[in-house]
């Protein structure tokens, strides 16, 4: 699909004179929910990744044996880009 920074602008500025139609929005209308019930639910599901992230932060890197693993983890800590084969 081409890009089209034309229709994007047209397609943002709908959203923005009517906020119903923004993925938020329409993702509550979708659910049948209220917004803070909504609200909940995604933050539930957010400190569940993040839970999932802190306890086991190797997700992603079990092809590469523990050293490896020890070695992009203390990189990222650090804040060092770090490139993976």
């Amino acid at each position: 699909m081409p890009f089209s920074a034309q229709h994007l602008c047209f397609t943002l500025k709908e959203q923005i004179d009517s906020p119903t139609l923004t993925p938020s929005a329409r993702m509550t209308n979708w659910t049948h929910s209220a917004a803070n019930e909504l609200f909940k639910l995604l933050v539930t599901f957010a400190k569940g990744y993040q839970d999932d992230l802190v306890h086991n932060p190797t997700i992603g890197f079990e092809n590469l044996n523990p050293a490896e693993q020890k070695a992009i983890l203390e990189k990222l800590r650090q804040g060092m880009n770090v490139e993976i084969e």
